[in-house]
């Protein structure tokens, strides 16, 4: 067996592809900038892993669950029932097939994030070309969710307190914020945000909740309505679909700091792969459960988000919102940590500590300032969508091309058969993201249909 750069490998027999680590020993390293370090630490993994079983399921978790599960009932609706059960279920294993490539390159070259894995593969041009996409991927995410912070908490605030300055959607993003993402934001390892993650969780499982007790109610007084199991002829609802079902999972930009502060027992016993697949699992437990109860409800008048299906001053609507703000405004700093890491390494050199602490809060408050300043210059947020290609061609990317290709570059002696699966994953990533492009470019030239949207009484 060959070595490269004199670095000792070590198979794992679990896996036949034998991954050739193609930097120096962990004592002499590069950073993902090519920056020549000498590492404190023999083993090259830094000595912060404090992250617990439930506590990383949990952080997963709040990474892969994003506002898109208010979009899942007119997804079903769109294709049926059982079609978008099982597009989903397929696209879900797909995503955590990529997520164990991550893990396992991360785990043989000792990279500690997704774009040191980058430059283990790729060197420099490589490097380049992940942070590239990766930056906007994550940046988009940041707008975005300033936007979806202020459009949902802006109808309870004007029902409960009228039409005021401070019941602005704008007000309202700025505030959560200043008073929630903020004081989160500055921690500096991601396991710090474990607990916040399962208040992220519950408030995801409190819409759950409201969205089964009333389809329950709905249907022990009136039946089910017209409901579709499969609905081929429905071309492109299912190809709009499909992106929001591919994305569903993804969790890639975020897997790889997580698996490194995991505590060194856990990552002993290979524990990163049952909290993987628990993590998606209950993910795709939930979004089946609102989907499949609000479908129900509401049937062929199920609009694109569900919480529009309800009246302003249903109290659903009212909990479900809030408990929907909450999770966002919570998620925030899960995807804003590997978004500043990404910044700091344009300028700094990732491993010199120097001014960490001012440049973590100079490069934080900067994040923030200028994903709230994209968020409030756009009235629709599929404008941001479209901006950043959050929608489909630089997520399909970053979540199934880039991880199946450091994995075939990192890979000696690697079976066919991994092979065929690598690139039948990049094959449909690609696809997806063409996919995607195509119905923005669609819907640009012909206005997109809308749903007849009703709230219920």
């Amino acid at each position: 067996m060959s070595i490269q750069k004199g670095t000792m490998h070590q198979p794992d027999e679990e896996e036949t592809a034998h991954l050739i680590p193609s930097k120096p020993p962990p004592s002499i390293r590069y950073s993902a900038g090519g920056h020549r370090f000498i590492d404190e630490n023999d083993d090259g993994i830094q000595h912060h892993s404090n992250g617990s079983f439930f506590g990383t399921t949990f952080n997963i978790m709040t990474c892969v669950i994003g506002s898109g599960i208010l979009l899942l009932p007119s997804a079903f609706e769109e294709c049926g029932v059982a079609l978008a059960a099982i597009l989903l279920a397929g696209l879900t294993l797909v995503s955590i097939y990529t997520i164990n490539l991550l893990i396992k390159c991360s785990e043989v070259s000792g990279s500690k994030t997704y774009q040191e894995v980058a430059f283990t593969a790729y060197g420099l041009p490589g490097t380049r070309l992940a942070k590239f996409f990766l930056f906007l991927n994550l940046f988009g995410t940041l707008s975005a969710y300033c936007k979806i912070m202020g459009d949902l908490a802006y109808p309870v605030a004007e029902y409960a307190l009228h039409d005021h300055w401070y019941t602005d959607a704008r007000t309202l993003s700025a505030a959560l914020l200043v008073f929630i993402v903020l004081p989160l934001a500055f921690f500096s390892k991601i396991h710090q945000l474990e607990k916040t993650s399962i208040l992220a969780i519950l408030s995801v499982l409190v819409v759950l909740f409201l969205v089964v007790f009333r389809s329950i109610q709905h249907l022990v007084h009136n039946g089910t309505g017209s409901v579709h199991i499969f609905r081929f002829e429905n071309i492109k609802g299912i190809a709009r679909s499909v992106p929001l079902f591919a994305f569903a999972a993804g969790c890639q930009t975020q897997i790889i700091p997580i698996f490194n502060e995991l505590k060194p027992a856990l990552r002993e016993r290979n524990a990163i792969k049952p909290i993987v697949y628990l993590s998606n699992a209950n993910c795709f437990a939930v979004y089946v459960i609102i989907a499949v109860f609000g479908y129900l409800q509401f049937g062929g008048e199920t609009c694109d988000n569900i919480v529009s299906n309800y009246a302003d001053s249903d109290i659903i609507a009212i909990i479900g919102r809030v408990s929907m703000a909450a999770h966002v405004a919570l998620a925030f700093p899960l995807q804003l940590w590997p978004c500043r890491n990404i910044l700091d390494s344009f300028f700094f050199d990732p491993n010199d500590n120097r001014f960490q602490t001012l440049r973590h809060t100079g490069e934080t408050i900067f994040l923030l300032v200028s994903s709230y300043g994209l968020s409030i210059t756009t009235k629709k947020i599929d404008v941001i969508f479209g901006f950043t290609g959050f929608t489909g061609d630089i997520t399909t990317i970053v979540n199934f091309v880039l991880p199946c290709l450091f994995f075939l570059k990192l890979a000696e002696r690697i079976t066919i058969t991994k092979k065929i699966a690598c690139w039948a994953v990049i094959i449909l990533g690609i696809a997806v993201g063409l996919l995607s492009l195509g119905i923005q470019i669609w819907d640009l030239a012909d206005k997109p249909d809308t749903k007849p949207c009703k709230p219920s009484n």
